[in-house]
């Protein structure tokens, strides 16, 4: 008969391995790994020699470096990533070796912000803990075949890190709260930041001023039935102004557990967080099967952080719709983006609005058809994409640029439309 027994983890995707006398030698997309397999019951990584490093994340850093973080795509090491710091001349590895400096960081899937030579962190980190009790009809703790669940708490860590003159020392780290427990076998796939409802829940992690990272918190709370009672939502400010003492504190934007916040803006050196309020709730008549999607009013929160040990609710400031940017020349200009059905079509509308003390007075508005995705702003030019789709069904896609130097009339300018889907990623000088 033939029965399983141990497994030895090791790096990316695994496509062959050989029998070399008492060593079993594993090829995969990312390593050369020697497992000793004297013990079958566990089987041990012996060496492994990098040939590929799965990278996450890079950004320039101060000077002419760059910023590199690899991390395991496949979760078969949870434990940690790395960083590495290489000249920006060699950013794309074509010479052995090329690091001038390394550093292990915990957790998966990192990505960096820069503060001069600074660099923060920002990495998924879990461990291990209790299950909670199953509920009738659930499995837990053990799976149906018998094998023990591992439950698991995931939180973010942020670690500094000293990049001056090619190096890389670690300074201080500070972790969030937990964010909740899952089985191992839960995890995620897919894109973000692309389609309509990336932009619109937004960044769940801002740097503003330099030395602030501004999280978004929220994690649903279900009864044993299923059904949704409320809602965990913070947002928390850790200070990095002192890197060898980091710290963290939160505060709340909405308590209305049937409500929504996000979308964090930096405007400059001020942060901004999107809520809505329900004006007329949402009903479905079981007498004459009509929906009513009811009515909300959208909020700009305008976020406090003078200190950022204590940070609160400055201003709540009723606007069409959700942030998306504001002007480089003049802090009070912002930009929002609303979101129409009129029954047969879709239309966005970009408003130009001036803040002043609690109140947003509208300046122009341009509408585009369609479904945007995230709006680019720079200079006093906003890019942007939308999909939209023929009267046969097949999606169309089509590149807009709007010229904002005059807030009282801004002008829209489109591409050719092209037949299929994408989404615009990025815009970098004129392209």
């Amino acid at each position: 008969s033939i029965t399983t027994s141990g497994t030895a983890k090791t790096r990316g995707w695994v496509e062959r391995g050989i029998f070399v006398k008492n060593r079993l030698v594993s090829l995969s997309n990312l390593a050369l790994t020697v497992v000793d397999y004297t013990d079958h019951e566990n089987p041990k990584v012996v060496n492994e020699l990098t040939l590929a490093r799965n990278v996450v994340n890079a950004k320039p850093v101060a000077g002419d470096n760059l910023v590199e973080l690899s991390s395991d795509f496949w979760q078969n090491d949870a434990d940690h990533s790395e960083l590495g710091v290489l000249p920006l001349a060699q950013a794309e590895e074509n010479v052995t070796d090329a690091t001038l400096a390394s550093a292990p960081i915990n957790g998966t899937s990192p990505s960096v912000f820069h503060d001069g030579d600074m660099s923060y962190i920002v990495s998924n980190v879990r461990k291990q803990v209790d299950c909670p009790e199953p509920q009738p009809g659930q499995y837990g703790p053990e799976y149906p075949n018998g094998e023990e669940a591992k439950c698991y708490a995931w939180t973010n860590e942020v670690q500094v890190v000293d990049t001056s003159n090619g190096g890389a020392k670690l300074r201080g780290k500070i972790a969030l709260p937990d964010q909740g427990t899952s089985y191992y076998y839960n995890w995620g796939w897919g894109w973000g930041g692309c389609g309509m409802y990336d932009w619109y829940y937004g960044s769940d992690v801002v740097q503003v001023d330099g030395n602030k990272l501004v999280f978004r918190r929220w994690t649903p709370i279900y009864d044993t039935a299923g059904a949704y009672v409320d809602g965990q939502q913070s947002l928390f400010v850790v200070d990095a102004s002192k890197p060898d003492a980091l710290s963290v504190a939160s505060t709340v934007v909405t308590r209305d557990k049937n409500g929504w916040w996000g979308n964090l803006r930096a405007v400059g050196d001020t942060l901004y967080a999107s809520h809505y309020e329900w004006d007329v709730d949402s009903s479905y008549d079981t007498v004459t099967g009509v929906w009513s999607p009811g009515v909300v009013r959208y909020y700009l929160d305008q976020i406090d952080l003078s200190d950022a040990s204590k940070p609160r609710i400055a201003r709540k400031i009723n606007v069409p719709g959700f942030l998306v940017g504001g002007s480089e020349d003049d802090p009070s200009l912002i930009y929002t983006m609303n979101y129409r059905w009129d029954g047969q079509r879709t239309t966005n509308e970009l408003a130009v609005l001036k803040l002043s003390g609690d109140r947003a007075y509208l300046q122009g508005h341009v509408e585009i058809p369609g479904y945007t995705g995230n709006v680019f702003v720079s200079g006093s030019t906003a890019y942007l994409s939308a999909q939209d789709w023929e009267s046969n069904g097949r999606s169309e896609v089509r590149l807009y640029q709007i010229d904002l130097s005059d807030p009282k009339d801004p002008a829209l300018l489109s591409s050719e439309q092209a037949k299929g889907w994408g989404w615009l990623l990025a815009v970098e000088g004129d392209r």
